[in-house]
């Protein structure tokens, strides 16, 4: 064990820290230093990452998952264009951020990561979700603001039934809704039109502007007819087919 200030670690963990730059004497409360590292330790573990601009850190290193009582880790600003394989085996991280990189697409093993509730990716270029997403029964909040997004991802149909609370989607090129959930609609539809901006427990404003791309005049009046409807409605009814039947909004 490596102990400095009174806070012991694991041979691994130090490893896994110096592999990104980090050698420096620890305390035991958030530390953040000149190139944006920071980490909480708690219990002798590090349980909170974030590393930004970090030009000179070896994100690809296999040191990496020894970090494996991870529970937050930020990986924002960091030009990523793929997701490092060890962050696959931090089976307790909950809270996973990986905003302003340049990721084209999302492994089929973020479906690995069981204990994950927010998962934030935005400002990259995604196009499309993996179907491994909707193994994550405990997401609550899923960001993919100002991706590269055409069509609506059909396995936020599974998300939203597993309990997902959280979906954004603002500046995509969204131009369908094709796919979307009957049974879910006025959930989707309420959060398009929604613009409540209260805080919440993700430390996310609730949905805001939630999606941005033109709607035909048909498919905003059939919207607007619907949205103060009971979702059993024939309104709704009315919508949903719309939506399945064209290929445009």
């Amino acid at each position: 064990m490596a102990k400095y200030q009174g806070v012991e670690l694991s041979k691994n963990e130090m490893n896994a820290l110096k592999s990104i730059g980090i050698d420096i004497p620890l305390r035991n409360k958030l530390y953040f230093s000149k190139d944006s590292k920071g980490i909480i330790i708690e219990n002798g573990h590090i349980v909170q990452l974030g590393v930004k601009n970090g030009e000179n850190a070896n994100l690809e290193s296999k040191e990496l998952c020894h970090l494996t009582y991870l529970n937050f880790l930020d990986l924002s600003d960091n030009n990523l264009e793929r997701l490092p394989e060890w962050i696959q085996e931090l089976k307790t991280l909950k809270d996973l951020r990986l905003n302003n990189n340049i990721l084209t697409q999302i492994p089929e093993w973020i479906g690995n990561l069981k204990e994950l509730e927010v998962l934030s990716l935005i400002g990259n270029r995604i196009t499309s979700l993996p179907q491994s997403l909707a193994n994550l029964k405990r997401l609550k909040t899923l960001r993919l603001d100002n991706n590269h997004i055409k069509t609506f991802p059909l396995v936020l149909n599974e998300l939203r039934e597993n309990g997902l609370e959280y979906i954004y989607l603002d500046e995509n090129p969204l131009s369908s809704l094709k796919g979307i959930s009957r049974e879910h609609l006025a959930f989707f539809i309420n959060l398009l039109l929604s613009s409540e901006t209260e805080d919440n427990d993700s430390g996310y404003p609730r949905q805001q502007n939630y999606l941005m791309f033109p709607f035909s005049i048909e498919g905003r009046k059939l919207m607007n007819d619907a949205v103060c409807e009971p979702n059993t409605s024939t309104k709704y009814d009315r919508l949903f087919d719309f939506y399945n039947n064209n290929e445009k909004l």
